[in-house]
């Protein structure tokens, strides 16, 4: 093989070689914008997750407070309940006191 024919087969070589290192360069130059945008990505949602954290945080103090006050209400109804049931059995025995005394009272006048 002559110095010529080596040159040239070099020179291909060499030139394949650039073709493949400019590829490469392009490959690298596309990975540091997809890296870019996944960082820009995962920045967003991160962003995303602290806001719902803050909104679960304040969904769970209203749940709590809400929780509060249905077991206050559930008490108070209790109360109700008991005043409720004491006043029935007052008025139920004070008309059982004033038809008997109403009884009397015909008994005594019947008798006269």
């Amino acid at each position: 093989m002559t110095e010529k024919e080596r040159l040239s087969q070099l020179e291909e070589l060499v030139a394949e070689m650039l073709s493949k290192q400019d590829i490469t360069l392009e490959d690298v130059a596309q990975l540091k914008e997809d890296v870019a945008q996944l960082k820009e990505d995962v920045a967003q949602l991160s962003t995303r997750f602290v806001r719902l954290e803050n909104r679960i945080e304040r969904l769970e103090k209203r749940t709590n407070d809400l929780t509060s006050v249905v077991k206050m209400l559930s008490e108070q109804q209790a109360v109700l309940t008991e005043k409720v049931e004491t006043l029935q059995h007052t008025v139920e025995v004070g008309q059982r006191q004033n038809m008997e005394l109403l009884q009397q009272m015909l008994k005594k006048i019947n008798s006269l």
